[in-house]
């Protein structure tokens, strides 16, 4: 199922807030992501009706299964692109998140398991008893 930018954001403010213990209800959403409450009742609705969170007017909202596996799958997303920028690209910090962020939203989950493949292969020690063989050509 596909989200928008805005509501991906939406569900891993609502995956941090409930991890965190909290009580999730519209005004804190709104707070974190600075916007009005307004905004965050259409964001919760266009949620619901994907099946990612119970919500009822004025109660806690709560996330589906399916909306803590798909927060899941933007989280894992995003390190995986952060692991990218800094071991890989050896950008700082603020650089590194700054892109995912951005490209979190975009990208292919093909591009984003080839790119852990790739920071994977990149992290582990060569294999000592493998033995090159010359390509032929």
């Amino acid at each position: 199922m596909e989200l928008s930018e805005s509501l991906e954001d939406y569900l891993i403010t609502i995956y941090d807030l409930a991890t965190g213990g909290d009580d999730v209800h519209s005004g804190r959403v709104a707070r974190r992501v600075g916007v009005s409450t307004a905004s965050v009742t259409h964001a919760f609705r266009a949620l619901r009706e994907r099946g990612l969170i119970e919500y009822e007017r004025y109660q806690a909202v709560r996330l589906t299964g399916e909306g803590v596996e798909a927060a899941r799958r933007v989280i894992a997303r995003k390190r995986t692109l952060i692991r990218f920028f800094r071991e890989v690209l050896r950008l700082d910090a603020g650089e590194a998140e700054q892109n995912a962020h951005r490209m979190e939203h975009v990208i292919t989950q093909t591009a984003v398991d080839r790119l852990a493949a790739l920071v994977e292969e990149l992290d582990s020690p060569p294999n000592p008893d493998e033995e090159r063989q010359p390509r032929n050509t």
